[in-house]
């Protein structure tokens, strides 16, 4: 891999940094977000939705915030209007919605079953305009640096796919790739895009590497992550946008407690780093720690939700 670029380590997601962010000129089809799922998590289980519909923070679902950050990296790059086109399997729940505005959202079931990712994107988008660029993200990801600012640093490297990388050498899950390489995706059988589908791509094509020493997104798959994503997105808007370790960081503080509009939290309950979803109840004097209580959950008054997703029906009263 060729093109190698680093950044300073500053996330922020504030709006007057990422307006500054110009991308290098990019013709951008659109934003994909690859959402399937190879089979159900207890978390995806428990929420009962897409993950894609997770709140980040009250009245901000994390779907809504791809939608903000596609916002403005639609207008650095000088366009009315963006799509985000999220693809998600036969099998899996399909987000909500929300609004058109410059950046609208649509909904694709993978045209065939059993095609892997490449093999899905290439079904798609092969035989399109062979210079423009697309957007990948992969799964359900929590963004952590302005989107405008990580497409000029890909697009400036002017390869066929640009890749964020941390320094621990892990992949960010976020890819800008030429339509054009689609192409050279098999038209049948089962290709999943990292592990079959790049390296052969690597070996006719330019594939360049962002580094970044923080990360840029992070993964949503299991209520660890879940947790521990919102805790960083709260700590990055508390601190001007930027990740802050110190090795005297006390995690008995609370971060963050999202509550859903239709959940019913009693004021004396105490919730700590947790996500109460519509249709929740937790009851007085309980604590909710470091836990996602789930559509019809209760918490009952008193007890003890700790380190725990708590699903449809379940009570939480021992």
């Amino acid at each position: 891999m060729t093109g190698n670029s680093k950044t300073d380590g500053r996330s922020a997601l504030q709006a007057d940094h990422a307006t500054r962010q110009t991308p290098a000129h990019v013709r951008l089809s659109e934003v994909v977000v690859l959402a399937g799922m190879v089979r159900p998590t207890p978390l995806s289980t428990a929420v009962a939705r897409s993950l894609l519909d997770l709140p980040v923070a009250t009245g901000l679902s994390l779907l809504q915030l791809w939608q903000q950050q596609a916002g403005t990296l639609a207008a650095a790059l000088g366009v009315k209007a963006l799509c985000i086109r999220v693809i998600v399997d036969s099998a899996s729940t399909p987000p909500q919605t929300t609004g058109d505005g410059p950046v609208h959202v649509r909904i694709d079931r993978d045209p065939q079953p059993l095609r892997g990712t490449a093999g899905v994107l290439r079904d798609i988008y092969a035989g399109g305009d062979a210079d423009e660029h697309l957007l990948l993200i992969h799964g359900p990801q929590l963004p952590l640096t302005p989107l405008a600012g990580l497409v000029d640093q890909m697009a400036s490297l002017r390869a066929d796919v640009a890749v964020v990388c941390h320094d621990n050498g892990l992949p960010s899950g976020l890819m800008l790739i030429r339509r054009r390489v689609l192409d050279q995706v098999g038209p049948v059988g089962f290709i999943d895009l990292k592990e079959q589908a790049m390296p052969e791509i690597a070996k006719r094509c330019n594939v360049a590497v962002v580094r970044q020493s923080e990360p840029s997104t992070i993964p949503i798959r299991t209520r660890e992550d879940y947790i521990h994503a919102l805790r960083l997105f709260a700590l990055l808007q508390r601190n001007g946008g930027r990740i802050q370790h110190s090795p005297f960081e006390e995690s008995w503080r609370t971060a963050f407690a999202v509550v859903e509009e239709g959940a019913k939290v009693v004021k004396s309950a105490r919730l700590h780093d947790s996500v109460i979803l519509r249709g929740a109840v937790v009851e007085r004097d309980a604590i909710v720690a470091g836990s996602v209580i789930g559509p019809g959950a209760v918490v009952r008054a008193g007890r003890r939700a700790v380190n725990e997703v708590v699903g449809r029906g379940k009570k939480v009263s021992a």
